[in-house]
């Protein structure tokens, strides 16, 4: 109830529950076996596969909780609804503890954990946040990149279904195609204005204009001069 009433209801993910649909529109979970495919044994129900996120949804829901996170960059100041604050989503994302190398589409990255999300080091993508599941029966990726207005989510029916690998692959095929815009730059005020200042300063230098001392000594850090 706790994670229901704190963070599925407020998202809008109504189609995440704990429990097994009551309805007739669910995929039947499967199994390839002896070169076959054989019907997994159903989940079990809550309490024996809980702890690892036994939980049920849809493409649209884990679409809209990949979202959610993504949404986290870039830092800034206004109206943040929650239900988790913007900086501890980012704390989420950002790297706590290397954990190797993996391969993904013939690419070996850097790959680290934050608090409970895959962190990517990708030559194509720069940071990738991806977090993969399996069940039996049933295999999830989902992946994106902070701040960014896409997000990719695969799943299966299948048994441990390798989902990441393939996630990878159309985060590629759609990234080819320039349907991946780049994430908004946003400058804080103090910044904007500095910059501003800096730019009016370094535009005039050698012109025979003068540049005032007390605009040099707001710009500059007091180990300027000395450094010189």
């Amino acid at each position: 109830h706790h994670v229901t009433d704190r963070l599925l209801t407020p998202l809008g993910l109504t189609a995440t529950t704990w429990d097994q649909p009551d309805h007739d529109d669910w995929a039947r979970p499967m199994r390839w076996a002896e070169d076959g495919w054989t019907c997994e044994s159903p989940t079990p129900p809550d309490g024996m596969i809980a702890p690892m996120g036994g939980i049920w949804t849809t493409v649209a829901d884990l679409a809209g909780w990949s979202a959610w996170l993504a949404d986290a960059f870039p830092a800034r100041d206004d109206h943040d609804p929650g239900p988790l604050r913007r900086s501890s989503r980012r704390e989420m994302q950002t790297p706590q503890r290397y954990v190797g190398q993996r391969t993904l589409r013939g690419i070996r990255l850097p790959t680290s954990y934050g608090y409970g999300l895959r962190v990517l080091d990708d030559p194509e993508h720069g940071t990738v946040i991806m977090h993969s599941g399996g069940l039996p029966g049933y295999g999830s990726s989902m992946r994106w990149t902070p701040g960014g207005a896409i997000a990719v989510v695969t799943v299966a029916n299948v048994t441990y279904a390798p989902m990441t690998e393939l996630g990878a692959r159309i985060h590629d095929l759609v990234h080819a195609q320039g349907a991946i815009p780049d994430p908004p730059a946003l400058v804080a005020p103090a910044v904007g204005t500095l910059a501003g200042r800096l730019i009016e300063v370094l535009s005039t230098w050698g012109s025979g204009r003068t540049v005032s001392p007390e605009m040099l000594a707001a710009l500059f850090a007091d180990n300027v001069d000395p450094d010189e």
